[in-house]
């Protein structure tokens, strides 16, 4: 009973003072975009380089500073939530940064920024997560997607982002590859993209542990290009498939999808 009073109270506070703290330190814009490093490697090479200068975002050097920054790269940006990294207090945290994704895994709303509590909240249905991405109480019972940040204590922070392409991303050239389905983890429906360098046959494959293939999600002919694809997962049991892309002669791609309640 006690605990109910406190969590009502704080949503009362945070109600309360939800307009002081937009006034007073702006809804974050996105300030800047970050581009990952290419390593060179195969067409199916996943990255997770990026770096973010703190010499350019000066706000990253003071506690509980924070900014929302949009990341570029291949696919496309429409898969992908902006980020917001957040300088801690290392001496409480024992670390210097989080980076989280802004969108919230329950149906995908935004999150706004922090507020006076140091959490974040879902824009759509009120979702509360610690500023270290982890779920506090809310519908989505899940945490947020939590990147990794790298910090040796230089000028620069190194965020990893995985699921980009390292093939001719600044020459933006035509490749074949299979991306992350969004969103995952998934509950009903989840998309993938994929690109084809040429016209050719393709299939994709949501396969189990043991390779045993629950349904075919695609197999025909199409032609180069991106492609996305959305497909029903709501009759699958809770726990970890795979999804196998063939195309044409190129070796299979595989993705990890998380199906939950």
């Amino acid at each position: 009973m006690k605990e109910k009073i406190e969590q009502g109270r704080r949503k009362f506070l945070r109600n309360v003072f939800t307009a002081t703290v937009l006034t007073a330190s702006c809804p974050h814009a996105v300030l800047g975009q970050i581009r990952p490093e290419v390593s060179g490697g195969g067409d199916d090479e996943i990255l997770g380089n990026y770096r973010v200068s703190l010499n350019e975002f000066p706000v990253l050097k003071d506690e509980w500073g924070s900014i929302r920054m949009e990341v570029r790269g291949i696919p496309p940006e429409w898969m992908y939530p902006n980020i917001i990294i957040t300088k801690l207090p290392f001496e409480q945290y024992k670390k210097h940064y989080s980076c989280v994704e802004d969108r919230c895994p329950h149906e995908g709303y935004n999150v706004y920024d922090l507020d006076n509590y140091r959490e974040f909240e879902c824009s759509g249905h009120g979702t509360i997560f610690t500023c270290e991405g982890t779920y506090l109480e809310g519908p989505a019972a899940q945490d947020l997607t939590i990147r990794e940040v790298f910090y040796d204590g230089g000028d620069q922070l190194t965020v990893g982002i995985p699921s980009y392409i390292a093939t001719s991303i600044d020459n933006n050239e035509e490749i074949t590859y299979l991306g992350q389905n969004m969103p995952n983890p998934c509950v009903d429906k989840t998309t993938i993209e994929y690109s084809l360098e040429t016209g050719m046959y393709v299939a994709i494959d949501l396969i189990g542990h043991n390779g045993v293939s629950f349904m075919t999600i695609i197999s025909e002919n199409q032609s180069a290009g991106i492609h996305r694809t959305t497909f029903d997962v709501s009759g699958l049991p809770v726990g970890t498939y795979f999804y196998r892309m063939k195309a044409g002669n190129h070796s299979p791609i595989t993705r990890k999808l998380l199906k939950i309640n």
